[in-house]
């Protein structure tokens, strides 16, 4: 990531939990090649699991007709911010 102007991205994936561990597997791969320490790497997975199965399971109650949507920003470098929704 760059330090100057945010980078965001947004992906949506449907309501399955496979597609959701692939796009988990995906942003922490990215964040280990940003450098992140293990155990920010150990939070971010939790969180983020979390996140995805709630909005999954819960949220969308595994309805295929449904999406959950994960915008990223990173705003510098070892520093970025996860909204899903």
């Amino acid at each position: 990531m760059t330090t100057g102007q945010p980078v965001q991205t947004e992906v949506t994936i449907p309501s399955d939990t496979v597609v959701g561990q692939a796009l988990q597997e995906q942003i922490l791969r990215q964040l280990e090649e940003l450098q992140f320490a293990e155990h920010d790497l150990f939070g971010v997975r939790l969180a983020l699991e979390e996140a995805l199965v709630n909005a999954i399971k819960h949220g969308n109650r595994l309805d295929p007709t449904k999406n959950v949507r994960v915008d990223r920003k990173s705003t510098r470098l070892n520093s970025s911010h996860l909204v899903i929704s």
